[in-house]
């Protein structure tokens, strides 16, 4: 990690040296120094990063650069910090419109300057006695010169960008081979849930060794469509061997239930338990409890969870008598065999559906490699896909072969072999793509990660690198996608259109960020009521717990970074007072769901790092105006909370990407002003129909609008928006423009619900050229028929109806949409014509149908034939 710290603060260093020269006339000696000198250190960082586990000596000298490291960057954030109030204050009275260093005088930054001078010397004479140490101490000859390590066998590879392929080749993740036997499992603990009788105690276990995959089957049912419709109260929680029965009351209470501040803060463990038993008395619910360990945990849990016929607790143990406790029905996951272990292992390798590829075929070394891999795997579905995503990035020559023998026999013990490939695989990361995935740690261990969330945090942090024409957003995908690639984070849930919606991490490789993020002062995270040592942390997120007076107490703010809430009462007002005071530094705070706090205090102005500010579903119900001074704001989230007023200076915002909001917004808001944003939410648009504002933010990639008056498209043509992709468009339309120049011409997403549209909407959509996603939603459509025609739809693949309550008949003429993959039909209660309809839909994957007309069930049971067989096979029905 010091080696990703330096780089961050050089880049940093280099784009503000830029941009504001002069503020650095009176030290761009001590900067031009110290920039050199850290360049050159982090060429020896990279190469001593992986080393440093194995010698005292290396990881005290690396650890010394990192804090030295860390304090020039708070030196140079702290002088810009200083420097604003003037730059503000000149601003203001002279309305001078040009950069920062050009409205400050000499005078004027002379005493910041002298101070920046001396905190800049100082740290220079910090690098000076670590360079020395480095060779009085011979910490250099620790570490293995290039190619030595190989023969040494001490260390792992070393990340080269030659190495890496273009991110648009990268294997598609929808055509990654299924772990073998994954899919018919999922099916058969769904059944077990929903057919099968499942014991007198309603519990399903999954039983197999440590890293079988266990969790990942259970993920998969548990966010299974059909699953969640049959279950509407799911809770999900890991046990492991370090547990609270209350905390786990409270986790599974806070999933199915709403309880309030006050309940959360005082209620005991047993009233906890009674509550949820009762609130659970007449519903059905899915608890699934991974990683049990005690069959003592089930027990006392199982006493507060109401018996029922209709429910069910799954869970996931390693002991079988656990399962044998529970009198369950058993799901036994066994280890691959050899050969299915080869054979998944070679596709990951090399990216494949099929190992008789010739590329395979031709590669020398490998099968001197087999019986080593296969024995350090034993089996193991997540080594193995580990062990794959690793070496699926390198080059594949017999070099590479005969290192990874001599360094898997090396390593004795089968059983901590797959710590040994996380920590391979974790320093073979870039090291950009080192603090995305340690921040994946900030997230609580039950929870799956909200992908747009996570990429919004990182290009705030400064992680996402940028190159050519892409936007931090295409590159934060693209590190999301690197991580899934490399089996070191895996996806919870996808998008219609293939992305990523959520994501989690296992247990183990969570302990190793954790123990990482700490041993780097990466982040802290707090999760018991009192933090009883004291916190001088970068990065802080708190789970589960309230800040108290004596735990802020404990808390020096000065070097915060990043703070993240993930409690609904984590932070008091005084509490909230006293960090945004002390906490100047300040690049991300997320209180989402934060209760107990009425409003931001007017500090917050002052935060001049501030990217990142989230307060839905919070309590806060005004936006002071000196919001409007967090002129680096990039990302602004206000949904589903109490705040109906948005100050006016936000307007002037510029850097805002990303634009969350509950209200209205109208044309004398000024928007349009935000001329860089990619993404536009906002409940309700009032005034906007006259295209005053929305026409000028052609840098517009997402817009979602909910409006509560008829709206006509065809006073705010899209024709400019050439980057918008996705739109999702609530409520009444007064028809759809029928000439395609009134929508944006690269228009992959479609969502539109309430829209109350009379005329079939598809002869105008079917235009669309680009069109890949198509979603009619909740009343959307008022008539009886639709029709796609021929040679029309090319692009689409996804079409979903929902809540279409007159329609009753899809009909699809030989030809179109050819390239459909997906269709979902749900609560369209008087659809009776489809079936012959998707005979000649030769890409159809998977049809899914809810709440159907008996009639048309009828037709899908009885029709006859070869290409009816297929529909039926691919299509699910509840």
């Amino acid at each position: 990690m010091a080696d990703s710290s330096i780089w961050f603060f050089l880049q940093k260093l280099t784009n503000l040296a830029i941009k504001e020269a002069s503020l650095f006339g009176e030290v761009d000696e001590q900067i031009t120094m110290l920039r050199n000198e850290l360049q050159w250190m982090r060429l020896f960082l990279r190469q001593a990063g992986a080393n440093n586990a194995f010698d005292e000596r290396i990881r005290l000298w690396v650890n010394q650069m990192r804090d030295v490291c860390f304090d020039a960057e708070d030196v140079v954030d702290e002088f810009m910090f200083k420097m604003e109030p003037i730059y503000q204050k000149r601003l203001n009275n002279f309305k001078c419109l040009r950069p920062l260093a050009s409205c400050i005088c000499f005078a004027d930054k002379l005493p910041f300057a002298h101070d920046l001078k001396a905190r800049m010397e100082k740290i220079n004479t910090a690098v000076g006695k670590i360079l020395v140490n480095k060779t009085r101490y011979s910490v250099e000859d620790l570490i293995p010169k290039y190619g030595e390590e190989n023969r040494r066998g001490l260390v792992p590879w070393r990340f080269s960008e030659e190495e890496l392929q273009p991110i648009e080749t990268l294997w598609d993740p929808d055509q990654k081979v299924e772990e073998l036997g994954l899919a018919e499992m999922q099916e058969r603990v769904k059944y077990m849930l929903i057919k099968e009788e499942s014991a007198e105690t309603g519990v399903v276990s999954i039983w197999g060794m440590g890293r079988l995959g266990k969790t990942t089957l259970a993920r998969r049912v548990y966010n299974d469509s059909h699953i969640k419709q049959q279950f509407p109260r799911r809770a999900w929680v890991s046990v492991s061997q370090d547990y609270s029965i209350g905390e786990l009351l409270m986790r599974i209470a806070n999933s199915v239930m709403t309880l309030t501040p006050q309940h959360k803060r005082t209620v005991k463990e047993g009233e906890l338990g009674n509550m949820l038993r009762l609130f659970l008395e007449s519903k059905k619910y899915l608890i699934v409890l991974d990683d049990l360990w005690s069959s003592q945990v089930l027990d006392v849990l199982s006493s507060h969870f109401p018996p029922s016929n209709q429910s069910r607790v799954l869970i996931t143990t390693r002991y079988l008598e656990v399962a044998q406790h529970a009198r369950s029905l058993v799901l036994v996951i066994r280890p691959l065999d050899r050969v299915d272990s080869w054979d998944r292992f070679l596709k990951m390798v090399f990216r494949v559906t099929s190992t008789t590829q010739p590329a395979i075929k031709l590669q020398s070394g490998l099968e001197e490699l087999k019986e080593a891999v296969l024995d350090k795997c034993n089996g193991s579905p997540p080594t193995i896909a580990l062990f794959g995503g690793l070496l699926s990035r390198k080059q594949k020559t017999q070099e590479l072969w005969n290192q990874v023998l001599q360094r898997i026999t090396q390593h004795g013990d089968d059983q901590s072999f797959y710590l040994l490939l996380l920590s391979w695989s974790y320093n073979d990361l870039p090291f950009y793509l080192k603090s995305c995935f340690l921040y994946c740690g900030l997230f609580p261990e039950d929870d799956e990660i909200n992908t747009r969330k996570l990429m919004n945090l990182w290009i705030a942090e400064g992680f996402v690198p940028m190159r050519g024409e892409v936007t931090p957003e295409e590159a934060a995908e693209d590190c999301l996608e690197e991580l899934i690639q490399r089996s070191l984070i895996h996806v919870g849930k996808r998008r219609l259109n293939g992305g990523v919606k959520s994501c989690y991490i296992h247990e183990q490789v969570r302990s190793f960020i954790i123990s990482e993020a700490r041993n780097s002062k990466f982040f802290e995270v707090c999760k018991r009521i009192h933090c009883t040592t004291p916190l001088i942390p970068r990065r802080l997120s708190f789970h589960h717990h309230v800040i108290n007076d004596h735990t802020s107490q404990r808390l020096n703010s000065s070097h915060l970074r990043s703070l993240i809430c993930f409690s609904t009462e984590c932070l008091a007002q005084k509490s909230l007072d006293s960090l945004i005071q002390g906490s100047k530094l300040l690049t991300v705070l997320d209180l989402e769901g934060l209760c107990g706090i009425n409003e931001l205090p007017r500090k917050i102005g002052r935060l001049i790092h501030l990217k990142y500010l989230s307060l839905r579903r919070s309590s806060i119900t005004r936006l002071p105006k000196s919001i409007g001074k967090l002129a680096n704001l990039q990302t602004l989230d206000l949904r589903n909370g109490y705040i109906d007023r948005i100050p006016h200076p936000v307007w002037k915002i510029r850097q805002l990407r990303q634009l969350y909001t509950g209200m209205v917004l109208n044309a004398s808001m000024g928007v349009g002003q935000l001329t860089n944003l990619q993404t536009l939410d906002t409940r309700e648009a009032s005034g906007c129909s006259k295209g005053v504002d929305l026409r000028k933010l052609t840098q517009l990639r997402k817009l979602k609008i909910h409006f509560s008056t008829n709206f006509n498209l065809e006073l705010m043509p899209f024709s400019y928006h050439s980057y918008l992709y996705k739109m999702f468009l609530i409520g009444s339309l007064n028809k759809l423009p029928k000439e395609t120049k009134f929508y944006p011409p690269n228009l992959m997403e479609l969502r539109l619900s309430d829209s109350a549209l009379e005329a079939d909407p598809m002869p105008i959509l079917q235009e669309l050229p680009n069109l890949r996603n198509l979603q009619l939603l909740s009343s959307s459509y008022k008539g009886t028929n639709m029709a796609c025609s021929s040679n029309r739809f090319l692009r689409l693949e996804s079409l979903t109806l929902s809540g279409l309550g007159k329609l009753e008949e899809l009909k699809l003429e030989e030809g179109a949409i050819p390239g459909l993959m997906s269709l979902e039909i749900i609560k369209c209660p008087q659809v009776r014509v489809l079936l012959h309809g998707l005979l000649h839909l030769k890409n159809l994957g998977q049809v899914k149908l809810r709440r159907i007309n008996p009639q048309l069930l009828e037709d899908f049971e009885s029709s006859e034939g070869e290409q009816f067989d297929r529909i039926r096979f691919i299509t699910s029905i509840i």
